[in-house]
């Protein structure tokens, strides 16, 4: 298991009922997105970013892809919310 550092994905909400809606439109892949999440977390969080690129090759039409999100932060735990903005 992967150590994401308490970061996780804003979870039941619009936002992420969309990630999940543009991600399979736009990814060209068997593998569902729940099972790359917290790879995804993983490489965010490590990197620092708040954002992860589906390069071109994996895309429907052949074109890179930013995934962005709204890193949301909590004084009272080291609990980190990716809240999903858009991708491009």
């Amino acid at each position: 298991m992967l150590d994401t550092n308490g970061a996780v994905f804003e979870f039941k909400s619009e936002e992420d009922d969309q990630f999940t809606k543009d991600y399979h439109r736009l990814v060209d892949s068997a593998v569902p997105l729940f099972a790359v999440k917290e790879d995804l977390l993983y490489l965010m969080e490590s990197q620092g970013i708040n954002y992860f690129m589906m390069p071109a090759i994996i895309t429907r039409d052949r074109k890179d892809h930013c995934f962005y999100f709204e890193v949301e932060t909590f004084e009272t735990s080291r609990v980190k919310k990716y809240k999903y903005l858009r991708c491009d």
